[in-house]
């Protein structure tokens, strides 16, 4: 049976408690803390994988000032949905939006580096500078 799949954009779609699930499974944000991720996408321009039944099962979003640049983030479908190309089409989908156009793209990965060359993306460590997170709280990396 074929699932048909929305892609959808706006914090109004997003399902918190989805997105929380999707990160669980995920070694950047796994540890996350839910008000982390409420502040998250309170910030910035989201995205959505939904079924059929509207269960989301895919997210990503960008961080952006919409005017020069937006980073892309959190990017991550649902271990059951993986391998079908719904990452691929997820990042087009954030690629295309029309808040987006003409603006700078980025983002940071070490582990997801052939997949995200795969949707336009180059390495360019050199360029990159970062600032230590300075309070305790949530994990974040970059390595």
């Amino acid at each position: 049976m074929k699932v048909n799949f929305k892609f959808k954009k706006g914090r109004e779609y997003m399902h918190l408690d989805e997105i929380m699930y999707l990160l669980s499974q995920t070694h950047w944000a796994n540890k996350r803390h839910r008000e982390t991720v409420e502040k998250s996408i309170a910030g910035s321009l989201c995205f959505g994988v939904f079924d059929e039944n509207d269960v989301q099962i895919g997210f990503g979003r960008a961080v952006t000032d919409y005017a020069t640049m937006f980073y892309v983030s959190d990017v991550v479908i649902d271990k059951d949905h993986q391998g079908q190309g719904l990452g691929s089409e997820l990042v087009t989908f954030i690629k295309s939006a029309p808040e987006l156009k003409g603006l700078w793209g980025f983002l940071g990965t070490t582990a997801a580096e052939g997949f995200y060359s795969k949707q336009g993306f180059t390495r360019s460590s050199d360029f990159f500078m970062t600032l230590p997170k300075t309070n305790s709280g949530d994990i974040f990396s970059i390595k």
